[in-house]
């Protein structure tokens, strides 16, 4: 084996064991300038095509995060996110689509907030993740345009009532159980109408 060959070896074997250690001590970074693309065949829950175990930041203003800001599992988007097919939310309480909205659409009361944000033509509902109690739906729009509230539990609708200033409200009496879908639907697309269902868990 020629000189160079064995220098050139030993360069590779160097560089081999110097990211090995620094895998092991867990201070490898990898950094992609432009496009990354992984083109999953085969991805399920048991083979997932892409892991990301940890914190992730989608953005750069790190700071921004108010709510999650640490911890294996939790993402923080900076800006607006896009689904093109079904969502699926768990969790003890959902709020949408911040907390400024979701203080506008409600109005004082003893009750907790559980689940706030805008609502259209299309039905939303919310995976709840836990048992819940549904008292009452405020909704409130800035221009004034007629609508028909339908409020549904499972798909099936549970109340309904008209909306003709800009704030109304509807007493419920909903137990939602664990994997409830509490769902509302607007019936004019032209006027943004914000929501407040209100409730306790029991």
């Amino acid at each position: 084996m020629s000189r160079q060959s064995i220098s050139l070896t030993v360069l590779w074997m160097t560089i081999i064991f110097a990211g090995l250690s620094a895998l092991a001590q867990g201070r490898i970074e990898m950094g992609v300038a432009d496009s990354f693309v992984v083109e999953g065949k085969t991805g399920s829950k048991t083979d997932p095509d892409v892991t990301l175990a940890g914190y992730t930041l989608f953005g750069t203003n790190a700071a921004g995060a108010v709510a999650v800001t640490s911890g294996v599992g939790n993402v923080y988007i900076q800006n607006s996110l896009e689904i093109g097919s079904s969502l699926y939310l768990r969790g003890n309480g959902l709020i949408f689509p911040d907390a400024t909205t979701q203080a506008t659409a409600n109005v004082i009361s003893p009750l907790s907030s559980l689940v706030s944000g805008e609502c259209d033509t299309n039905r939303l509902d919310i995976l709840v993740g836990t048992n819940y109690v549904i008292t009452g739906v405020k909704v409130m729009q800035t221009s004034v345009i007629p609508q028909f509230i339908q409020v549904y539990s499972n798909g099936t609708v549970v109340g309904s009532f008209a909306l003709a200033t800009s704030t109304a409200a509807s007493d419920l009496s909903l137990n939602l159980a664990a994997y409830d879908r509490l769902g509302i639907a607007c019936s004019n697309l032209n006027g943004t109408v914000l929501f407040v269902f209100e409730g306790r868990r029991p």
